[in-house]
């Protein structure tokens, strides 16, 4: 299987599917809500615990997009084996 192929269709293909799906009526109002909410979360914060939770949901974010990836990549895997 060619990695790259696959990473490059993930990227142009499939993501945007993704992107378009979050601009739904259906995503928007649990979207709204979930951002109000974590603006009241940041309000409870000070500099330093901002500045820390932001830190670790970068991190989160970073691991999700990862599985995301691998397990894109390990369908892709699975599919190619299945046509052969």
């Amino acid at each position: 299987m060619d990695k790259d192929f696959m990473l490059h269709y993930f990227n142009k293909a499939v993501q945007p599917e993704w992107e378009e799906l979050l601009k739904t009526p259906r995503y928007q109002p649990a979207a709204s809500k979930r951002d109000a909410i974590a603006r009241e979360f940041f309000r409870m914060l000070n500099d330093e615990q901002k500045r820390k939770y932001l830190d670790l949901e970068s991190a989160a974010i970073s691991a999700e997009c990862d599985i995301a990836e691998a397990l894109y990549m390990k369908g892709a895997a699975d599919r190619e084996m299945m046509i052969r």
